[in-house]
């Protein structure tokens, strides 16, 4: 047993080693919101959006996974915590773009081929480059390599609680976590509920190793990423009046997930095995805030200057699934007050959790 939880734990040490590399690769793309020195800010957005869906889909599944192991309601004052890590596997398809489909403005030039998404290979992409009005070329750029990491993972503590009515209470967790190096941190906060409907079954009553109820459950998950966009960044152009601070950018990634689901479960006291069948959404933005410099014409003269600074300038919403159906199954080993589970989903990104709790009653 000891070895066992020393081998999980150790998965969630990983799991944040991931977490560290792929928020430093977020914290790379200020090359991209330097198109909007032209004014294409939509540009910025769609790139963005493009290179970073993966990571805001993957999370969102993630969200909505992992919330229960049995359709069995705690007794009242019945408890279970547990610690549990989701990951999301990423399709083939959303392993690399290509930037000429995204209908980016006139004064952008993009290279053929394709550019590899966050969760894509660890190859170069394209090159984009921007014209001002008079034809000057103020800005180009290779898109970020991928991270070679095309599944999104993500670890939470989980604390179920029997109430009345056959109604137990979940909330789920991961305090705000630095990811080390000046990387970024992250924090995720879930409430949910369960409530035991085969009580009102009379057929279902006759049978105890069976159990049938509702289940509910949103999950917030916030995290930052330092950006680092400095005048120095356009090479070429002349350095006008620089008197704003420009060290205070930084990436919040906000995502937001929403299940609902019946859950069947046969509970002998050794094994359950589970099944959920329900609807989840979930919902990815990403703001940019602090001052950034952009580059503008002073006379005939390509210069970045503190007039054509922004701030905070993007608010785009990177992936908004709307209600999508999810099936899953899995099982559960019972050992005393420790448990063992895994599961297994089929939705839009499929995705795998497993976990190890502590349950009473």
């Amino acid at each position: 047993m000891k070895k066992k939880v020393f081998v999980f734990l150790f998965g969630i040490l990983s799991i944040q080693t991931y977490q560290s590399v792929t928020f430093a690769q977020l914290g790379d793309v200020g090359s991209i919101i330097s198109v909007m020195g032209n004014g294409a800010k939509g540009d910025a957005s769609s790139i963005l959006s493009a290179y970073l869906k993966p990571f805001g889909e993957g999370f969102g599944h993630d969200l909505n996974g992992g919330w229960y192991t049995t359709a069995k309601v705690h007794k009242p004052l019945g408890f279970d915590l547990s610690i549990t890590a989701t990951g999301a596997m990423v399709p083939s398809s959303d392993k690399s773009i290509d930037l000429n489909t995204l209908g980016l403005s006139s004064s952008a030039t993009v290279s053929q081929g394709t550019s590899p998404t966050i969760a894509g290979d660890k190859v170069d992409g394209q090159t984009v480059s921007y014209k001002l009005s008079n034809g000057t070329k103020f800005t180009e750029f290779k898109m970020p390599q991928g991270t070679g990491l095309s599944i999104v993972p993500a670890p939470m503590v989980q604390v179920g609680l029997g109430l009345i009515k056959s109604t137990e209470v979940v909330v789920r967790f991961l305090p705000k976590t630095n990811l080390g190096n000046n990387v970024g941190s992250i924090g995720i906060f879930g409430l949910g509920v369960k409530h035991d409907i085969g009580q009102w079954i009379p057929a279902i009553k006759r049978l105890p190793f069976l159990n049938i109820s509702a289940f509910v459950g949103y999950t917030s998950l916030k995290a930052n990423a330092g950006i680092d966009l400095q005048p120095s960044f356009y090479t070429s152009a002349a350095k006008g009046t620089l008197v704003i601070d420009y060290s205070n950018q930084d990436a919040l990634l906000q995502v937001n997930g929403l299940t609902t689901n019946i859950i069947a479960s046969i509970d002998i006291p050794v094994i359950s095995v589970y099944a959920g069948l329900g609807l989840e959404k979930s919902k990815t933005t990403l703001k940019l805030n602090g001052n950034y410099p952009f580059p503008g014409l002073i006379g005939s003269q390509l210069t970045v200057d503190d007039k054509f600074a922004q701030k905070d300038p993007v608010d785009a919403t990177i992936s908004n699934t709307g209600l999508k159906p999810r099936l899953n199954a899995g099982l559960k080993f019972k050992l005393g007050f420790i448990h063992l589970h895994a599961d297994y989903t089929l939705a839009k990104y499929n995705y795998v959790s497993a976990g190890l709790a502590i349950s009473v009653r």
